[in-house]
């Protein structure tokens, strides 16, 4: 279940092949059915005005609050583990069994395919700061990767053994919680690229400083090559 951003609604996700929606007094507001499977995930998007649904029946759909359907999400090959939607409400995002996490937009197209996994996708999110453009992605080989919109990955984070269940990045973004099967959860620092490079470059200057015929090699090297 999720509770929309203005917190006057709650939305449910079922194995009877429907969502549905509620105010936040419990009051039966609006069934969502469309799918020929269960809902493994229900998302509200930031102005809460849609939502989206996920199913095992290897698609999304994107509904008005009302129980119009607005597009569907087509092309998965197996069921659907999470669906979320970006901080400005621009995309969406779904994971799969098939290995695969999707961005789309709401119009329903498939803008990029994130393949590459050795398990299941089992959540995905989208970095808070929009302006990287980053998709966070768990699998069930016990890993998280860190994607970029045009698909290719930046970074991995390994530390559990086992299928990490959820993920949740603080709204800085600089902070990354896991929770595995394996009996622990775990938080992590997150780095964006210009930090790693500067991490980088600062542990190279320390190295050469106590390692100079070490620069000078480099320096060889360079002009020979």
């Amino acid at each position: 279940a999720v509770i929309s951003p203005d917190a006057q609604y709650i939305a449910t996700a079922s194995s009877d092949s429907t969502a549905r929606l509620w105010t936040s007094d419990g009051q039966a507001q609006q069934t969502f059915d469309g799918h020929s499977g269960r809902i493994m995930d229900v998302s509200f998007s930031p102005d809460g005005n849609s939502l989206a649904t996920a199913s095992d029946d290897d698609t999304a759909i994107l509904w008005t609050l009302d129980g119009n359907k607005l597009a569907e999400l087509k092309g998965h090959t197996s069921m659907l583990t999470g669906v979320t939607f970006s901080s400005d409400g621009q995309y969406i995002a779904t994971s799969s069994f098939d290995r695969t996490a999707r961005l789309w937009d709401l119009d329903g197209n498939e803008l990029v395919v994130l393949r590459g996994h050795k398990g299941w996708v089992e959540d995905v999110q989208f970095h808070p700061d929009m302006d990287k453009e980053m998709l966070v992605i768990s699998s069930a080989d016990g890993r998280v990767g860190f994607w970029d919109f045009s698909g290719t990955p930046i970074t991995l984070v390994q530390g559990h053994d086992d299928l990490i269940r959820g993920i949740s990045l603080n709204p800085d973004g600089n902070l990354l919680a896991t929770a595995s099967f394996d009996g622990t959860a775990k938080l992590w620092q997150v780095e964006t690229l210009d930090q790693l490079l500067t991490r980088g470059c600062n542990w190279l200057a320390d190295y050469f400083i106590q390692n100079p015929d070490q620069l000078q090699k480099l320096f060889v090297c360079q002009k020979t090559s």
